[in-house]
């Protein structure tokens, strides 16, 4: 949690750094709202897959590597 506030911190810190105050801190706010949403239902699909690889190279056969 701490890592993500810091993140955070330090996207409002470049984002003020490179522009002004205002823009800034307006930025980081759309940054923030336009983001959360693609981060909500980012990490359950990331699960998903980690899942669906687990599952489907559980079972799979031996691969014979043949030089030629």
């Amino acid at each position: 949690m701490a890592l993500g506030i810091a993140a955070a911190g330090w996207l409002i810190y470049e984002n003020v750094h490179a522009t002004n105050a205002l823009y800034g801190v307006v930025g980081s706010s759309l940054q923030f709202v336009l983001f959360f949403p693609v981060a909500l239902y980012g990490l359950p699909l990331l699960a998903i897959a980690l899942i669906f690889l687990l599952f489907a190279t559980y079972k799979g056969a031996p691969v014979w590597l043949i030089d030629l």
